[in-house]
């Protein structure tokens, strides 16, 4: 009778431990962080969130997070989670399994992989299915813990799933008939038609597509933009005085600026999560690619982005725009590398802020491009410099020339060219900047 009672209290144990175990749950993640939420070194991470739904505290010692087969891909440390509680895991690299910050020896991608919670004895305890996950949107259970899985445009992390939630329906990227560059004569450009229930909508001033923007019903033909009136290039950039001796003031160019086409699409069904954005820019000259002599860099953005008095980075604006600094002054974008036989180098999503000090007064700005792709922030993958061994660049600057911005354009560069005399010769190197940033596009 004695030994059974033994027995029976010991099952009792194993259970209360067995049940405080599945209280934990995966509660939200975010794969593609690009500036919305950063952990204590102030990079943006990748993340995770953990719920403890029970009434007991958790010790997760030993216990597996994993985006691989292997369920202890990473282990936590000494760590306890308390009923209620929203543990948030930065996936960064960064491999750290106790205190304050925890980070995962691995990053989430945002094309989508299995994530798993394992207990130190194997048991798999929760799971997250692979779904591609756009930037800056987490994946979470409405309700909290229990519920089943939405997209959260507004992720919460270390709260509840309160925000909107959309179902897990992604829509695929819009494809173009025609290639993007230089062409010497118009091009027709044809778009892949929607999904069921979804529709296409497309803009020409390089903003994002909405629910409002023109519905695609046809073909769009793009040609010479020659003879349209200039738009963007109207708007000062500086409050300096105009004209010589200094010419650090705004003034509006002498003459029509060359204008190019840009296309943007994406795809919209009702209560799913806008697509992403399929953007090309053409370039319609009788020239074609003999246009240029050098690579050209096309920027599409929504224009307030960088004009507006309250949002825009590239002019004063309401609080010295240009002036500001930080993740709060970055700007999303579209980027497109065209090299000088204008084939793409590269293409992707990028993130825009202007760089500099003194210069940052002048009416052309120096812009720090950020990579910001829906991977993560994967590199672009091109030898932007060809006397450079370095063939991926996840950050780069398009370059006002410094100081001499307004007379020759070239002083800087010139005396950052040096030359390394070694035992096979002389070479030449330059700085890892692009010389000379053009007003950014679309130019209109």
């Amino acid at each position: 009778m004695g030994w059974f009672a033994r027995s029976l209290v010991l099952v009792v144990a194993l259970q209360s431990v067995e049940g405080a175990w599945a209280q934990v749950r995966i509660n939200e993640i975010v794969a593609s962080n690009s500036g919305s939420f950063r952990d204590e070194d102030g990079d943006s991470s990748d993340w995770l969130e953990l719920l403890n739904t029970g009434s007991q505290p958790v010790s997760l010692q030993d216990w597996g997070l994993s985006d691989s087969g292997s369920p202890f891909k990473w282990r936590f440390g000494n760590v306890t989670i308390q009923p209620g509680q929203y543990l948030l895991v930065w996936a960064s690299n960064k491999n750290r399994t106790s205190g304050a910050n925890l980070h995962t020896s691995w990053a989430i991608s945002a094309a989508g992989e299995t994530l798993s919670l394992t207990d130190p004895t194997g048991v798999l305890v929760d799971q997250f299915p692979p779904k591609a996950i756009e930037p800056n949107v987490s994946m979470g259970r409405q309700p909290d813990g229990t519920g089943p899985l939405y997209f959260f445009q507004q992720p919460t992390p270390r709260t509840a799933n309160t925000t909107t939630g959309f179902p897990t329906e992604t829509l695929p990227v819009p494809v173009f008939s025609v290639a993007g560059g230089m062409h010497s004569g118009p091009v027709s450009v044809s778009i892949s038609a929607p999904p069921t229930g979804a529709t296409l909508r497309y803009t020409l001033d390089g903003s994002d597509p909405s629910e409002t923007s023109p519905l695609y019903v046809g073909p769009i033909t793009l040609g010479s933009r020659a003879g349209q009136s200039n738009g963007i290039s109207m708007i000062p950039t500086n409050q300096q005085p105009v004209g010589p001796p200094f010419h650090e003031g705004w003034q509006p160019p002498q003459g029509e600026v060359y204008k190019i086409n840009v296309l943007r699409a994406r795809y919209f069904k009702t209560n799913v999560l806008p697509g992403r954005i399929a953007t090309r820019s053409y370039l319609v000259d009788p020239l074609g690619a003999g246009r240029y002599t050098l690579p050209v860099v096309s920027i599409s953005t929504t224009p307030d982005h960088l004009f507006s008095n309250a949002t825009g980075i590239y002019v004063p604006g309401w609080y010295n725009n240009f002036a500001q600094e930080g993740s709060a002054w970055e700007r999303p974008g579209h980027i497109e590398f065209y090299e000088t036989d204008g084939s793409l180098a590269f293409q992707g999503e990028v993130g825009i802020r202007i760089h500099g000090g003194t210069t940052v007064n002048r009416p052309r700005k120096s812009l720090r491009i950020y990579a910001r792709n829906p991977g993560g922030n994967l590199p672009f993958s091109h030898r932007i410099f060809p006397d450079k061994d370095v063939a991926a660049f996840d950050t780069f600057l398009l370059r006002n020339s410094g100081n001499d911005w307004g007379q020759t354009i070239f002083r800087d560069a010139l005396v950052s060219v040096r030359s390394t005399v070694g035992s096979a010769g002389g070479r030449v190197r330059r700085r890892g900047v692009l010389g000379h940033a053009q007003r950014p596009g679309p130019f209109r």
